[in-house]
């Protein structure tokens, strides 16, 4: 099931105005409205990012970024073109500057590769990338590392010494990560 109309130009102009630093005007939407009829999100989808890039001579494209995608409108003669890029089907996102203007390249793993210029290039590319990064490596996965942390329970032994032993044993035994005995022994050094 997609997203309304209403419910698209909602989260779009939410997400619009959340990076001021990047979009700088206010918009109405009128004009945006003709490009998010074409476009199709669904609804468990959420609208991270959304700027406008300049798409040729005296032509405005729409860029949208969602939780699992990057969508791209752009004018065509008569029509507006839309483009759905997947995060798993991106090999790299990297801004490229120019004495002109700069450019952010996002490279598919198709034969297509999109490029679109924008004054703020390099701050768009780092919310892509930290958008598919979230993808690929979703904060839930920290979450179960951080409670099992907090599982084996500093409190019940109050000695820092018998504790850095104890959790040595641990991790000789592999019962906890590298990563894991490191938290809890910062743990035990704070508690200092």
């Amino acid at each position: 099931m997609s997203k309304t109309l209403e419910q698209l130009e909602n989260e779009c102009r939410e997400a619009y105005t959340k990076y001021t630093d990047i979009n700088k005007y206010e918009r109405t939407y009128n004009d945006v409205k003709k490009a998010l009829k074409t476009i199709s999100v669904d609804i468990d989808e959420k609208i991270i990012f959304c700027t406008e890039f300049i798409a040729g001579t005296a032509s405005i494209g729409l860029f949208i970024l969602t939780n699992r995608q990057c969508i791209v409108t752009k004018p065509k003669f008569a029509r507006i073109e839309v483009e759905y890029y997947p995060f798993d089907k991106l090999k790299t996102v990297k801004y490229k500057k120019t004495l002109i203007w700069s450019l952010v390249q996002i490279y598919v793993d198709a034969d297509k590769d999109i490029e679109f210029t924008h004054s703020k290039c390099d701050k768009i590319v780092n919310i892509i990338n930290d958008a598919i990064n979230n993808y690929k490596y979703p904060k839930k996965e920290l979450n179960e590392k951080n409670s099992k942390v907090e599982n084996l329970d500093l409190a019940s032994n109050p000695d820092p010494i018998s504790e850095l032993e104890r959790l040595g044993n641990l991790l000789e035994k592999k019962l906890i990560t590298d990563e894991e005995f490191h938290l809890l022994k910062c743990k035990v050094i704070k508690g200092l």
